[in-house]
């Protein structure tokens, strides 16, 4: 039989978990919502990342601090976790989630305009440097 303390801090690790899986399906959603992501190949493979990201964030929590044990209390935890999260923290996650996301894509465009005609810049300096001579051409000595 397990210790009331061991298994309050399996509850307050199932509660982790629960807050965890919260913020990694708003994550999840907001990069799909500024990435305009919306093929189905792209939601199969963002699903597979999500759960898996989820299952071994869970089974690390729980093999840590609960030797692998899975009771009624850490479901209950998770879903307690998951819904304080989803009623007191998803707006402003959501929020700063999407103004850090577009950030970062407006950042990335700006370098973009300038790095790609660099890189053409460089590319043609290249194959001009590859025809250039290395050296003179001479007639050999007889």
């Amino acid at each position: 039989m397990a210790t009331f303390f061991y298994q309050l801090k399996g509850f307050g690790l199932s509660v982790l978990v629960g807050l965890a899986g919260g913020w990694l399906y708003d994550l999840y959603q907001v990069s799909f919502r500024l990435l305009r992501l919306r093929t189905r190949v792209a939601l199969a493979l963002g699903d597979t990342l999500f759960w898996l990201c989820l299952t071994v964030l869970a089974c690390f929590l729980f093999f840590a601090g609960n030797t692998g044990g899975v009771r009624f209390y850490t479901f209950l935890g998770m879903l307690t976790g998951f819904f304080f999260y989803c009623r007191f923290l998803r707006r402003p996650t959501v929020a700063a989630a999407t103004c850090a996301g577009s950030a970062f894509l407006r950042f990335w465009r700006v370098s973009l305009r300038f790095l790609l005609p660099t890189a053409r810049f460089f590319r043609r300096c290249a194959s001009l440097l590859r025809r250039w001579p290395l050296r003179r051409r001479c007639k050999p000595e007889e």
